[in-house]
């Protein structure tokens, strides 16, 4: 007989308690994809301040020849 004011639930949890070590690798490649993108754009960054004073350098230049 079901009674209208019970209820029941129940829920399932896992985790994976070994790998072989896979997540912690998976975890390290992220971190290094991480770092590798700061440097990418610190690359970037750098090699445009580079052009724009080599820009102005040789702007300055052309003022001074005139």
């Amino acid at each position: 007989m079901h009674e209208p004011w019970a209820s029941s639930y129940s829920f399932t949890l896992a985790e994976t308690l070994y790998d072989n070590g896979e997540s912690i690798t998976k975890h390290r490649i992220a971190t290094l994809q991480e770092e590798i993108s700061k440097l990418q754009l610190l690359r970037d960054r750098d090699k445009l301040l580079l052009e724009v004073a080599s820009a102005y350098f040789q702007y300055s230049l052309d003022r001074k020849d005139n």
